[in-house]
């Protein structure tokens, strides 16, 4: 079934899946952005192309902004690593503590092979993510839930994408 706005492009003519393109005034507006182009695929609105087309003209269009510098100093420049920190940090923002990467790693894959490869690479603390500290296991050895670490948190701070005063969602 094709829903309203899907026809209305067809018969304008109009390139479904032409990305946004935005030129966000601060970190927090990309970081949202990106967030929302992920939520369209996990709500079967888009498709993985999109969302990597989307994201990676928003993250061109924008690379001066902080995050984006802080993120490339720790040696993250994969746009499928980028909407997974981006995802992570509005998810915290929502009131969710942890998520469980083996949801977003399936939505972010475009095969089997790629999707067991991140969750080893997550699990095992291999992937670039784990090693430069930005998320960490929930609970060690326990399952697939990571959350924030204290180096996102502060990241968070730094490129004002929360205020000094937010207080982050932690497990008990």
């Amino acid at each position: 079934m094709i829903n309203d706005e899907v026809v209305k492009c067809i018969i304008g003519g109009e390139n479904l899946m032409q990305p946004g393109t935005y030129k966000f005034e601060n970190s927090l507006e990309l970081v949202n952005y990106i967030y929302t182009q992920f939520k369209k695929v996990e709500n079967s609105e888009a498709g993985l192309n999109y969302l990597l087309s989307a994201v990676s003209k928003a993250i061109n269009k924008n690379s001066s902004l902080p995050i984006l510098f802080k993120l490339k100093e720790k040696g993250i420049e994969n746009t499928k690593d980028t909407i997974i920190l981006c995802f992570a940090m509005i998810n915290n923002m929502m009131g969710d503590d942890s998520f469980d990467i083996k949801d977003i790693s399936e939505l972010l894959s475009e095969n089997e092979l790629e999707h067991i490869g991140r969750i080893r690479s997550f699990s095992s603390s291999n992937h670039l993510i784990i090693r430069q500290s930005l998320l960490e296991l929930e609970r060690p050895n326990v399952d697939f839930d990571f959350k924030l670490s204290e180096s996102l948190i502060k990241i968070m701070y730094d490129t004002e994408i929360v205020e000094t005063d937010y207080t982050p969602k932690c497990s008990s």
